[in-house]
């Protein structure tokens, strides 16, 4: 099994009749390399929790848009299950 850290951030989306972005109060993946930490497997969850906050806070202090994370186990990236959430803010 592989264990990642998947980076969440708020969902935003564009409004064509006031022409401005508006916070739909969601969170979403984050996309990109930046958003996913590869973790040891042979770490205890308590572990790979305080690696994640340690990755959100680094991540945040460079761009200020992270607000939780989810732990996924799984075969592949596309085949995985969530077995801890920090919805954060």
């Amino acid at each position: 099994m592989k264990y990642y850290t998947q980076l969440l951030e708020k969902d935003t989306r564009f409004s064509h009749v006031d022409m401005v972005w508006h916070d739909t109060g969601l969170q979403r993946e984050a996309m990109g390399t930046d958003a996913i930490l590869i973790l040891d497997g042979r770490c205890n969850l308590e572990s790979m929790v305080r690696d994640s906050i340690t990755r959100l806070k680094k991540m945040n202090n460079f761009i200020n848009k992270y607000t939780g994370f989810r732990i996924m186990r799984g075969d592949s990236f596309q085949n995985s299950k969530i077995i801890y959430t920090n919805e954060g803010e």
